[in-house]
């Protein structure tokens, strides 16, 4: 068994061993073919480069924006009610949706009738009341010179009971005729009670008399202000919403009719976080006024506005965290806007110096960056994010003046070798998308307009379409400063990199 076993070892051995000088004689006679045919052996791989688009960091000195959504709404607003119910026999002819009307302009007038009515009412009582408080009046001097004639005579009586009894003593008359003096006296003073108490009645008939009238007046007065009331005059000028009147209908007391709407008192109320609420409070915590701007979409274009940041809502916002800011637009802004319009509101924050702006698609969510380093190859750099700005980023602690990788790819780390390319043809290809009619248009001398369109056809990686449309725009009599500003970043990027 054992001799068994070797040899089939050793069989085993021969084989392999014919086996591999076999293939190597075959990998022989394939070089030795590849050789007579002229093709070249296989080569070691070589490390492969990707090309990225990169920008130079450049420092800068921002201000921020904070940027919020929200709607117009007018701080001075009117719901307008009639006073008196009844039918509408006056309506003015701006009473409808969108309509303008002056301060004082008559609104609608409902049936003055009944007012009338109760006017000449009041009216005629207030006359009575007059009448009678003069009759008042003189009873009571009456009353008065009645009484003082009975004092008068009650005194002559009491003269004369003192002389008759004088007489008396003296036994010159009877005891009888004392007695009569001494009841004419009694008599006397009897009537000048009587008297006083005539005057007591005709000072309280005066006195009812006085609040007849002052009861008349105010009723006369009621009249006269319900008959005011049956119209609604505009307190101040504004716009006409939610009209409902139409001439002829039967209104009740208090039913809505429509509101007046003060367009020069328009805000733009939005909603902001608690950190971007934060960052607008000055250095002892209050809320300072400051420049904001509101923008309008209108489809084709955009409608922008000046405002000033006016104070904070007392409670927290609709989503119960953060806090809804209130801005007072200009007068000039009531043309274009109307209450319930969506707007964006950008509020500027205080400056931030020494910081750098790059685009978001460059960091990623803890801030770090690639940088182009020594060789063409990348290395990693962890910044501080400050404030994110829709696409843009604002950092701290930048390598100002190195050179930035735009577009991070899963395919690119640190060490890994690059060939940078500017990022021109991404800058001309947004230039091209902007609507002319949303930038600021600028004369250009011939010499620029020249070297601007020289720079448009050397750009061998823009397509013909935006190219084209590029030289167009450059051929006008004015240039959109954006599409300006944009080429000029392109030139000086080309500069740097030497080409």
């Amino acid at each position: 068994m054992r001799f068994l076993a070797r040899s089939l070892i050793g069989l085993l051995l021969a084989a392999l061993t014919l086996g591999l000088m076999g293939y190597g004689g075959l990998r022989l006679s394939e070089s030795m073919r590849a050789a007579e045919e002229g093709k070249p052996g296989p080569r070691a791989p070589r490390e492969r480069i990707y090309a990225v688009e990169v920008a130079p960091i450049v420092e800068e000195r921002l201000r921020p924006m904070v940027v919020a959504y929200g709607e117009v709404m007018s701080a001075r607003r009117l719901e307008l009610r009639p006073v008196r119910g009844g039918a509408l026999t006056a309506l003015s002819s701006s009473f409808r949706d969108g309509g303008r009307v002056e301060a004082g302009e008559l609104l609608f007038r409902t049936d003055p009738a009944m007012a009338r009515s109760d006017l000449s009412r009041a009216e005629i009582a207030l006359h009575e009341a007059e009448v009678e408080e003069r009759l008042a009046s003189e009873a009571l001097a009456l009353a008065r010179r009645d009484l003082t004639g009975a004092q008068d005579r009650a005194v002559i009586q009491a003269n004369i009971l003192a002389r008759q009894q004088d007489l008396r003593r003296r036994r010159v008359v009877t005891d009888s005729t004392v007695e009569r003096a001494t009841l004419d006296s009694s008599s006397a003073e009897q009537a000048v009670l009587a008297r006083e108490q005539a005057l007591a009645d005709a000072s309280s008939r005066e006195a009812r008399a006085a609040v007849a009238l002052d009861r008349a007046r105010l009723a006369l007065e009621d009249a006269r202000r319900a008959l005011a009331e049956t119209e609604v005059r505009a307190p101040f000028a504004g716009m006409l919403a939610e009209t409902t009147a139409v001439l002829g209908r039967q209104v009740n007391a208090g039913e809505k009719l429509g509101v007046l709407i003060d367009p020069a008192e328009f805000e733009a109320a939005a909603p902001v976080s608690n950190a971007e609420y934060a960052r607008l409070l000055d250095d002892q915590g209050a809320l300072p006024e400051r420049s904001a701007t509101v923008t309008l979409d209108l489809g084709a274009r955009e409608a922008v506005f000046e405002a000033r940041l006016a104070r904070a809502g007392a409670g927290s916002a609709d989503a119960k965290t953060g806090r809804k800011l209130y801005a007072r637009l200009d007068a000039a802004a009531a043309e274009a806007l109307r209450e319930g319009d969506f707007v964006t509101l950008r509020i500027a924050e205080p400056e931030l110096d020494g910081v750098a702006r790059l685009p978001a698609t460059a960091l990623t969510e803890d801030g770090r960056v690639l940088i182009v380093g020594r060789g063409d190859r990348l290395a990693e750099r962890e910044l501080t994010i400050l404030r994110r700005m829709g696409n843009e980023v604002i950092v701290g602690d930048a390598p100002f003046g190195r050179d930035l990788v735009l577009q991070r790819r899963p395919e690119l780390g640190a060490g890994v070798k690059v060939r940078p390319v500017p990022a021109q043809a991404a800058e001309a290809g947004e230039a091209m998308a902007a609507a002319p009619t949303r930038q600021t248009l600028v004369s250009l001398s011939p010499e620029r307009r020249a070297a601007l369109s020289a720079l448009v056809q050397s750009t061998g990686r823009m397509p013909a379409e935006r190219k084209a449309a590029a030289l167009e725009a450059l051929a006008a009599p004015e240039v959109p400063q954006r599409l300006v500003d944009r080429l000029e970043r392109i030139e000086a990027a080309l500069s740097r990199s030497g080409g």
